[in-house]
């Protein structure tokens, strides 16, 4: 196995939502802050790479915190160059 390269990322923004629970009698908006950092690992052996994603969605609320979540994602493949 080869050297393991690393490619991080991240990426920004900033939501409002003006009936966070879907009720159209009581609606209920809020501002949402989202950051999505990942990092992708890389490694090559022969004529194959093999690829690690490890990536999180973070989002928090203005006012709602109680809704505030993070959602972790995972995930590994070997690829064919």
């Amino acid at each position: 196995m080869g050297p393991i390269t690393a490619y991080p990322s991240i990426q920004a923004g900033l939501q409002h939502n003006d009936n966070l629970y879907s009720n159209p009698n009581n609606k209920s908006g809020d501002w949402i802050q989202v950051a999505i950092p990942a990092v992708r690992f890389e490694a090559k052996q022969a004529a194959n790479t093999y690829s690690l994603f490890l990536g999180s969605t973070l989002g928090r609320y203005q006012t709602h915190t109680a809704d505030d979540y993070t959602a972790t994602t995972p995930a590994a493949w070997p690829t064919s160059i």
